[in-house]
């Protein structure tokens, strides 16, 4: 499990007030929720870079602390941070969390945030929904300040980048981008950005979780009936 807080604040929606420009220091807190002992702990946050771990075991049921910093970006941003640790056989586990941050007082005029969903279903609980085949994903950005921002821009890890139509946003509005790519099994991140007049930059982040589903094959018989050595249909 992995909690993140910034200057000792909780990262979940919508994040802790900061101040643009400001250095921030994250915790990354990581549990080891199974029954045997996980080395070499890493933390990769996006946007932030590696972490520092100074214990290098994490007994089963114990916590333990990373630290890095950062700079307070203008407006309601987000991005994932993704903790690793490995059993002694080798087996990774890994648990990821979506940290949020508001830099700027409340309604300063920039922010957007990002919802994403799988064939009409959400994606931001593991284990996610359990698709198959082709999938229509969706994701929603809007602008949640009183800026128009531009040059609308989304990435999906592993999927790439996502065609939008329309890449505007007025304040409060929201645009829907669509893309179609094949089932995935695992956890994405997702980040959207767009701008304002002035070039500052607004950014929000979703992690995406998915499973494939299992498709039952289906089963054909054919019969074909002869009478006396003859074909019945005849």
């Amino acid at each position: 499990m992995l909690d993140v807080l910034a200057d000792g604040r909780p990262t979940g929606s919508p994040g802790p007030t900061l101040m643009p420009g400001d250095a921030v220091a994250f915790t990354y807190r990581i549990t080891n929720t199974g029954g045997e002992t996980l080395w070499s702990p890493y933390v990769w946050h996006d946007g932030i870079g590696g972490a520092a771990c100074p214990i290098r075991r994490i007994d089963a049921g114990a916590t333990v602390e990373c630290t890095g910093t950062g700079t307070v970006e203008a407006g309601a941003t987000s991005a994932l941070a993704t903790a690793q640790a490995w059993a002694a056989d080798g087996a990774e586990v890994s648990a990821s969390r979506t940290v949020h941050l508001v830099g700027g007082p409340a309604g300063d005029g920039f922010g957007i945030t990002l919802a994403v969903t799988a064939d009409g279903m959400a994606t931001d609980l593991a284990p996610g929904p359990g698709l198959a085949g082709t999938v229509s994903y969706e994701y929603a950005v809007a602008n949640t300040g009183s800026d128009d921002l531009w040059a609308l821009t989304i990435w999906h890890d592993g999927v790439g980048e996502v065609p939008c139509a329309d890449r505007w946003l007025a304040p409060g509005a929201t645009v829907v981008c669509e893309f179609d790519a094949p089932a995935r099994h695992g956890v994405a991140g997702v980040t959207a950005w767009a701008w304002d007049g002035a070039g500052s930059r607004s950014s929000a982040s979703a992690t995406v979780f998915s499973s494939v589903a299992e498709v039952a094959p289906v089963l054909a018989l054919s019969m074909e009936a002869a009478v006396a050595g003859s074909d019945a249909d005849a």
